[in-house]
């Protein structure tokens, strides 16, 4: 049981963290959080209107931390893929209740992408194709403490290519006896 209470207030910490992502805490998001409170148990025995107050007072001291710490937190949790889900779930429910996407919220997403185990096809077959959870210029995962980097095409070529043991620049040079 403590696990799911441990759980429940992970997944808490999430949904509030991609409310406040984007610096603007929409009526919306925050309607959001509530729906998913008052119709489902994702987050069983918490009580969302005083821990939502308390959220947005520490997200008003310290936004950048605030919202560091929830994603501190879910690197510490190891989750089967039905949990992952579940957090991908809940954070593009609350990115998607304003009805705009910001850069902040894109971000956010891609880290807690960046933290996942599951994969894409699963991701697709779930919430369909959204390319901002797919894209290829992302690749170095965070869940191993590696920061993500930001990759050219050329870069991603040459890293494929490596895993091949093939150099594609020298490999159309040579001949067939080279």
């Amino acid at each position: 049981m403590e696990n799911k209470s441990k759980f429940s207030n992970l997944l808490f910490d999430i949904a509030c963290s991609a409310m406040a992502c984007d610096y603007d805490i929409d009526e919306r998001e925050e309607r959001e959080i509530i729906y998913i409170s008052n119709s489902t148990t994702y987050f069983e025995g918490i009580d969302i209107s005083e821990n939502i107050e308390k959220f947005k007072e520490k997200f008003n001291e310290n936004p950048e931390e605030t919202i560091a710490d929830s994603i501190r937190k879910l690197k510490t949790i190891e989750l089967d893929f039905v949990k992952e889900l579940l957090v991908l779930e809940i954070v593009l429910r609350i990115i998607y209740a304003d009805t705009k996407i910001d850069p902040h919220e894109i971000e956010f997403v891609k880290k807690i992408r960046g933290m996942m185990t599951v994969s894409d096809n699963i991701i697709k077959e779930r919430f369909g194709k959204i390319d901002f959870l797919f894209n290829q210029e992302f690749i170095i995962s965070e869940k191993d403490g590696i920061v993500k980097e930001k990759l050219s095409p050329n870069e991603m070529l040459n890293i494929e290519n490596m895993y091949l043991g093939i150099d594609k620049k020298s490999s159309s040079n040579k001949g067939p006896n080279n």
